[in-house]
């Protein structure tokens, strides 16, 4: 079972989480955007560094090469990460463990960016079923896919689920929280678009803090 720590929010360079992007259709300056994932699972974890583009702007992102990036977790541990490819860092052999706090740090060009974050506890998924979508879910051709699992009690949590169709995530941003259902059975669906039978879906439970949550809610408000 993956449980994931997320530390994206904190590192996206914005006064705060309830002023994640300015929207100016017209022109914006590019900001620099950092993005980095640690598990619980086998690495390596990659770091993502680019920066944004105007919205009206034909060209590519723009990834940001030859920064300094490290990762330090609360047990002493430190790595410098490798540039794999333009704009993406690598791990070698930073190890995702529950409880342990991460600290990612990134110089670029003399400015230097920081964030922590401790990864949480595992909520296991309990199952995983499938139907048909209704016309309210979606498309006649399409699936729906329920996940359930259990809350703990007396713990604030935040989630956030991928689905795959043979090993391809469907891009879509999946997250929710426990304010209302603490300590109870969460039913959460999703829509499996273009699924046929016999393909593979797997499914992805994800535990993340509130700054992480508020920065992909808002990014969810941006996209709709």
């Amino acid at each position: 079972m993956k449980n994931i720590l997320y530390i994206t929010a904190i590192i996206i360079l914005f006064a705060s989480c309830e002023d994640v992007i300015d929207i100016n259709l017209n022109s914006s300056d590019p900001h620099l955007v950092i993005e980095g994932t640690i598990t619980n699972q086998q690495g390596p974890y990659l770091v993502k560094i680019s920066r944004t583009t105007n919205y009206f702007s034909s060209s590519e992102q723009s990834f940001v090469s030859d920064a300094l990036v490290i990762i330090n977790d609360s047990e002493g541990n430190s790595e410098t990460l490798s540039e794999v490819s333009p704009g993406i860092y690598e791990t070698a052999s930073i190890e995702g463990v529950i409880g342990r706090t991460y600290t990612l740090t990134v110089d670029i060009d003399g400015e230097e960016y920081k964030a922590s974050s401790t990864m949480p506890d595992i909520t296991p998924i309990e199952f995983v079923s499938y139907d048909k979508a209704t016309a309210i879910q979606g498309e006649p051709e399409d699936y729906y896919v329920l996940t359930y699992f259990h809350d703990e009690i007396d713990v604030v949590n935040y989630y956030r689920l991928k689905l795959y169709v043979n090993s391809v995530w469907d891009d879509v941003i999946y997250i929710t929280e426990d304010e209302w259902q603490d300590g109870k059975d969460f039913t959460f669906g999703m829509l499996a678009e273009y699924a046929n039978l016999n393909d593979t879906l797997i499914v992805e439970l994800g535990n993340m803090d509130e700054a992480v949550y508020e920065y992909f809610n808002s990014l969810n408000s941006l996209l709709e």
